[in-house]
């Protein structure tokens, strides 16, 4: 590959061109200062600093996935999993959310729902790798239901911050306070994340955040889960802060309608009226029809989209990861894809990782097609993935079936 060569005054920088591929004929003469906010711009972007996202997550014997699966979004803050039904596709999200589960709820790791009935293995491990405010974050965990021996490490930049090994754990000084219990049913990331003075440890405080800030959303069921104390139901939020976020997003986005929050709104022909003035409810009006319609006379996709939306508006203000199981039944896939492009525009330091059937976001470029995964089911051998960008397509159209080589024999409509 080409090297680069600037001469800067007295400095120069030799570089190989990855994300910029600047075509320079000339030497550029640059004062010392000049070179110094340069000097930081570039080390920063190499490094990374700012950048706070889950990058990578390793399962080994954990459910379907008897063999080992790397999950990596390869520097990407969106994900997509896609494939046929029960092929693993909610049990590699699941993964996600059972760190949060682990970290944040202290949820109990002994029982035998997570380990692997496809192999002769007692235990099964997780592996998380994260990006917060620059610094890599590995968290592995270890566990047999069969023993009930329990294996974890959390380490900062190849710094271990602790590791245990049943009762038996290292660990470093976090705060004056810190008590270490390991007879506990619950995880001793749980402790350090939900449960300690962190002290000065920023990094550690930013991972807490992050977990805490995080969001799992079933729309088909109607769950929505959130590990902190912030509440994402859209009556809450509008409670809390208004209306004037979600019409701005409708603005901003074209959508031709608004909402207003009460128990009582004009129609065209007569007033509709629900409950009293302590239960007000979510009136969306169209505007090109000028007719207003209660939230619950709204189609599914409405219905969805303003549920989630809230969400959305809480990870553009902190960092965290959004979850979503299977949107693309539920929503309009011209919203999907909405909500895709808000997120890379708008949304910075979080991530945003989905399960969809909508295999027009195979044929697309709005998402890396490194962090598109596509699941797989043999048996014997359990689930596996591989990335989009492995896989070689047909060129299709929207009227034509969706046929990709090495797919499962199965084809998807858009």
């Amino acid at each position: 590959m080409k090297l680069f060569h600037w001469q800067l005054g007295y400095h120069s920088i030799c570089f190989r061109p990855v994300a910029l591929r600047p075509i320079l004929s000339n030497s550029l003469p640059l004062t010392n200062i000049q070179f110094l906010f340069l000097f930081i711009i570039l080390y920063n972007a190499i490094k990374g600093k700012d950048d706070t996202m889950l990058t990578k997550v390793i399962l080994e014997n954990y459910k379907v996935y008897k063999n080992k699966t790397v999950f990596d979004l390869k520097d990407s803050n969106i994900g997509m999993i896609f494939g046929p039904e029960s092929e693993g596709k909610s049990t590699l999200l699941n993964s996600i959310r059972l760190l949060l589960e682990l970290a944040v709820k202290g949820r109990n790791i002994k029982d035998g729902i997570n380990l692997s009935l496809l192999s002769d293995g007692n235990e099964f491990s997780l592996e998380y790798h994260f990006l917060i405010n620059g610094d890599v974050i590995h968290y592995k965990v270890r566990f047999s239901p069969i023993s009930g021996n329990a294996y974890e490490k959390l380490s900062v930049e190849d710094k271990v911050i602790f590791e245990r090994d049943n009762e038996k754990i290292k660990i470093i000084k976090l705060s004056d306070d810190m008590v270490v219990d390991t007879k506990t049913d619950s995880l001793f990331i749980h402790k350090v994340v939900s449960q300690m003075n962190l002290g000065s440890n920023e990094t550690l405080k930013a991972l807490s955040l992050f977990l805490k800030n995080s969001i799992y959303i079933n729309p088909l069921t109607g769950t929505i889960i959130t590990y902190g104390e912030y509440k994402t139901h859209s009556n809450k939020h509008i409670e809390k802060y208004g209306v004037d976020g979600f019409n701005q997003f409708f603005k901003d986005k074209k959508m031709g309608i608004s909402i207003s929050y009460s128990h009582e709104e004009k129609n065209k022909k007569f007033n509709i009226k629900i409950g009293d003035e302590n239960n007000k409810t979510i009136f969306v009006t169209h505007q090109k029809s000028n007719i207003t319609l209660p939230f619950t006379e709204e189609s599914l996709s409405t219905q969805t989209l303003l549920n989630i939306l809230p969400s959305f508006f809480h990870l553009k203000e902190h960092s965290g990861m959004l979850l979503i199981d299977d949107l693309s039944s539920v929503l309009h896939s011209k919203l999907e894809e909405m909500l895709i492009k808000h997120f890379m525009k708008d949304i910075k330091d979080s991530n945003y990782i989905f399960v969809s059937n909508n295999a027009y976001f195979l044929l697309n470029k709005i998402i890396n097609p490194d962090a598109v995964y596509i699941t797989y089911y043999k048996e014997e051998q359990g689930a596996s993935i591989r990335p989009l960008s492995e896989h070689k397509s047909k060129v299709v159209t929207q009227q034509k079936p969706v046929e990709l080589k090495d797919l499962p024999k199965q084809k998807y409509k858009n």
